[in-house]
């Protein structure tokens, strides 16, 4: 997290692989740095825009 700037994307893979991965990647959301997460079950992504308000989205694909 000390490398992400305003313009940073995550994509983290599997998010529901494991319960242990699914807890971190809630955890990951609830990150006051994370302003957007989109959950869409293969993958999930992370944006850090500082002037967009917190907001969670699922996809289903």
């Amino acid at each position: 997290m000390n490398k992400v700037t305003n313009n940073s994307v995550i994509i983290f893979d599997d998010i529901y692989w494991s319960s242990a991965m699914n807890e971190a990647w809630l955890e990951i959301c609830e990150n006051e740095k994370v302003k957007i997460s989109i959950d869409m079950f293969h993958w999930g992504l992370i944006f850090f825009r500082k002037e967009q308000q917190k907001q969670h989205f699922v996809i289903r694909m």
